[in-house]
């Protein structure tokens, strides 16, 4: 049993460094305004987070669709999303994990009810693996972080 919880400790800290890293990269508003029309963000401010194609940056603001305008004080960050590529990654990693499982598990179950478990937990990485890859989206790339006050 030391097993599997090993390997989730070593998948939660390579996605969470891979999300860290991402994140260091922050730069000032002025990479906020080179960002092309059209261009795919994820904006976190203060109205909440919104998905959305950018329209029109200038000193002050941002405009991201047709709905939304944020004020540059109000925005938190600006990432440009790259959930295919997240997904990717971890279900990679959430691949790596099943194979693990699979050869240490033959090694260490000598019981039905332990591959069972074995088999029900491997189940449950392969099937959320992509789907916290998408909506978690840990390679995002952050290109905007308010400075701290």
């Amino acid at each position: 049993m030391r097993f599997p919880l090993i390997a989730l400790v070593l998948v939660l800290t390579v996605t969470l460094s891979t999300s860290a890293q991402q994140t260091a990269f922050g730069g000032g508003w002025d990479r906020v305004e080179a960002l092309p029309a059209g261009t795919l963000v994820r904006v976190n401010s203060d109205q909440g987070s919104t998905v959305c194609r950018v329209t029109a940056v200038d000193a002050n603001s941002a405009a991201c669709g047709t709905r939304h305008v944020f004020s540059r004080t109000g925005i938190y960050s600006v990432q440009i999303p790259h959930r295919g590529r997240s997904t990717l990654v971890v279900t990679a990693i959430g691949a790596g994990v099943l194979g693990l499982f699979a050869l240490f598990g033959k090694m260490e179950c000598r019981s039905i009810g332990c591959e069972g478990a074995l088999i029900v937990l491997g189940g449950l990485v392969a099937i959320l693996s992509p789907v916290i890859g998408f909506f978690g989206d840990p390679t995002s790339t952050t290109i905007y972080k308010r400075p701290k006050a």
